[in-house]
């Protein structure tokens, strides 16, 4: 016992004690046989440099970060990086780099991530008080990639069960973080969801809507096509927390990843990932890039408490295209949660206790949230000053009250004035009366579309059918007021937002 215990030690503390540990790991391999099932591997990276990485006559190699993924990889030592452990557990890769150090500069693609990791690039901490994170500059990968007529993403995640926690990812020509698998094409040909735009044929086909009445599958109740495949599987339920994805290492600066709108800060194609939480120390910031912010393929994910088109102290830092892209190419597949969710089991983000699971998107120069035909729940976000819709949802741009669908915007009907301000009441059409919760919101200007967007979160209401509802705004009130409905049976889904109302 007092051999192994010995083994933690020279895993945080210089190379020449990292190769020793592996030495010793493999030795008690070899003796017992096999680790135990919970056993994971420490990789501790103590180099920046990036395969070019020189040392000294009789100094023991290094642990870059591009070895270390190797070593989670094969399951053994890679220069100077202890091995990985083949568990049920993931093996951690976390940093141990001198002093002003903490800038990586990644001079080609980093090895695709096979098998389940924890990435913890910093201390952690709530953004604004600029805790240490670990930068991952693809400034030399992209002018590598774009030689080979290719573009350099800086990670690709192709195993589930994984977290990336506390890093700075910027400057790749491709995406920031691709959460994939390895079925497909290579990385450097990474072929993206197809992205939810005007090219979509009109009319929608029934596949992608199955919740309308005219579709033959489904009479707008609800639920999935039969040819649904079960949830999980691989490359699903991986973590993004605490990460900046396009800005520099202060949140204040734009960098960008991205190369267009086929691109973005995160893109995925999996299924049931985490991208945020609901503490300020899981919030990541994606800000800045040259793409969306967020492309959404796959299914089931949670995005929660991000500061998605600002930086890390609120300043305007949009995305080129949308905050979120929910990517069309699996239309009846799309559906997860955006902000809190209407779901009681949820003791985190439920609506009693979601506000601060609520995402922040704005200064985009597309779509706050683009949905298309995606199923998403949409609560408990700020959404406010971006260049397009707040949210756009069905075909691409302002879609009309329809009493033949199940996602139309709450509407209102009447204003009365009472002893210390108004009240206003408003009323929600869509078919078959599914439950429905309304959130309305509070702003200090109107879109230019007449249907504004969501800045501040005013009240929530919960209805059992299609009935009126009613507000009280003070007198003092001098902003503009929208509203969201978001229907709340089977897959729950969210309009794009209500006229906005001058009380």
């Amino acid at each position: 016992m007092k051999a192994l215990l010995s083994l933690t030690r020279p895993l945080v503390f210089g190379a020449s004690a990292l190769s020793r540990a592996a030495l010793i790991g493999a030795a008690v391999w070899l003796a017992a046989g096999s680790l135990p099932a919970t056993a994971r591997a420490q990789i501790v990276v103590n180099s920046p440099e990036d395969i070019f990485v020189l040392t000294m006559p009789g100094q023991p190699p290094p642990c870059t970060l591009r070895d270390a993924i190797l070593a989670a990889n094969r399951n053994r030592a890679v220069a100077g990086c202890a091995a990985g452990v083949s568990s049920a557990s993931p093996d951690t890769i976390s940093f141990n780099l001198s002093f002003g150090m903490s800038r990586i500069r990644v001079r080609d693609q980093l090895p695709p991530i096979t098998e389940p990791v924890i990435i913890n690039g910093g201390s952690g901490g709530p953004i604004s008080l600029g805790p240490e994170r670990v930068e991952l500059d693809g400034t030399l990968a992209s002018q590598a990639a774009s030689l080979r007529g290719e573009r350099a993403h800086g990670l690709y995640l192709a195993a589930g069960d994984s977290t990336i926690r506390n890093l700075v990812i910027n400057n790749f020509n491709g995406n920031g973080i691709v959460m994939t698998t390895l079925s497909g094409p290579p990385p450097g040909d990474f072929t993206p969801p197809t992205i939810t735009d005007p090219s979509l044929p009109e009319p929608i086909p029934c596949h992608a809507r199955p919740r309308e009445p005219e579709c033959p599958h489904g009479d707008g109740g609800g639920g999935l096509p039969p040819d649904q495949p079960p949830l999980g599987g691989a490359g699903a339920r991986n973590r993004i927390v605490g990460c900046f994805i396009g800005t520099d290492a202060s949140g204040k600066i734009a960098m960008g990843n991205g190369s267009g709108p086929d691109t973005a800060g995160i893109v995925t194609d999996t299924i049931q990932h985490t991208i945020g939480g609901a503490t300020e120390e899981e919030r990541n910031l994606i800000s800045g890039n040259l793409g969306h912010g967020l492309i959404l393929g796959g299914r089931a994910h949670d995005v929660r408490g991000n500061f998605i088109g600002l930086s890390a102290t609120g300043a305007p830092l949009g995305n080129q295209f949308d905050g979120i892209n929910i990517a069309s190419g699996q239309l009846p597949n799309a559906f997860g949660r955006i902000g809190a969710t209407s779901r009681a089991t949820d003791a985190l983000c439920g609506l009693a206790t979601g506000a601060k699971c609520g995402n922040r998107i704005a200064y985009n120069r597309g779509n706050g949230i683009t949905s298309g035909y995606g199923e998403y729940e949409i609560l408990s976000n700020e959404i406010f000053d971006n260049d397009g819709l707040g949210i756009d949802v069905n075909a691409w741009g302002l879609t009309l009250n329809d009493p033949s669908r199940s996602r139309n915007f709450p509407e209102w009907v009447s204003r009365q004035r009472v002893a210390g301000g108004m009240i206003i009441t408003g009323q929600v059409t869509n078919f078959r009366n599914p439950p429905v919760t309304i959130q309305v919101f509070d702003n200090d200007s109107c879109d230019p579309s007449k249907h504004g967007e969501g800045q501040r979160l005013m009240e929530t209401i919960s209805l059992p059918v299609n009935k009126p509802f009613s507000i009280f705004v003070p007198w003092w009130f001098h902003g503009y007021i929208t509203a969201t409905a978001t229907t709340t049976t089977g897959v729950a889904e969210t309009s794009e937002f209500s006229v906005c109302l001058k009380p």
